[in-house]
């Protein structure tokens, strides 16, 4: 899938209102270089006619043009100090993404085999339940090669439930990689896997619709497990004579 990068939107530095501030600050200095003289021979001498003895005719200007410079540099100073991320096309990266779990890649020859506790009835239910509560904020699935995402709404409490399930998948099913990051306004569930287990993958992405089509408490669970053993998954639990009723 392209991904694409987001800017914020910057105005720039040479905005009118800088230029402005710049301008009057000129204008100060001018009337201040050509009060001097009158301000001398009001003072009666002393260090203001000293320094206006220096100041000839057009020198207004170049003091003007010198506080212009001046003030336009310590705008420029400022704003670097509160956008030091800001590039030179006057644009800056939104901030990226803030990873929350990830686990590590797993080998290749992993094998495709879930070791939750299928005789644990009531747990697993739980962590079902779990999930269609997750999916309740579920935005879109992304598929991508070799994984997809589950974009979710960044609601109070869902990221904990989201860590805890996530890390429970990473505990059973070692086979696939894992990572949790927060984007914005949204929580982005990302799951990959090796190519032996491509159809396991496409069939754990489909969760959100499996448990739509079956509401039944109960019922879920065994459905669940009817599908993701057609896709070929093996249950430790099957293998060891615990059987899923």
């Amino acid at each position: 899938m392209e991904i694409t990068a987001t800017y914020r939107k910057n105005d720039g530095f040479w905005s009118r209102q800088r230029l402005a501030w710049a301008g009057g600050a000129a204008f100060v200095g001018c009337a201040v270089s050509c009060s001097l003289p009158l301000l001398a021979v009001a003072a009666g001498g002393g260090a203001l006619t000293s320094v206006a003895a220096f100041l000839k005719p057009g020198a207004e200007l170049v003091v003007g043009g010198l506080v212009f410079a001046g003030a336009l540099g310590v705008m420029a100073m400022v704003q670097k100090r509160k956008t030091p991320e800001a590039s030179g096309c006057g644009c800056a990266p939104a901030a990226g993404p803030t990873r929350l779990f990830e686990s590590p890649e797993p080998p290749d020859d992993e094998p495709v085999v879930c070791t939750a506790p299928l005789q644990d009835k009531p747990t697993i239910q739980r962590g079902i339940d779990s999930y269609r509560a997750a999916f309740c904020e579920l935005i879109t699935t992304e598929r991508f090669e070799g994984g997809f995402r589950w974009r979710f709404r960044r609601e109070p409490g869902l990221q904990a439930l989201l860590e805890q399930l996530i890390a429970a998948e990473h505990d059973c099913c070692r086979f696939f990689q894992y990572r949790l990051t927060m984007e914005g306004n949204e929580l982005v569930w990302e799951t990959r896997a090796p190519a032996h287990a491509a159809s396991v993958l496409d069939e754990f992405s489909r969760m959100p619709e499996r448990l739509l089509a079956e509401q039944r408490a109960g019922h879920d669970v065994a459905a669940l497990k009817v599908k993701a053993s057609a896709s070929g998954l093996r249950f430790a639990a099957d293998e060891v004579g615990e059987k899923l009723v």
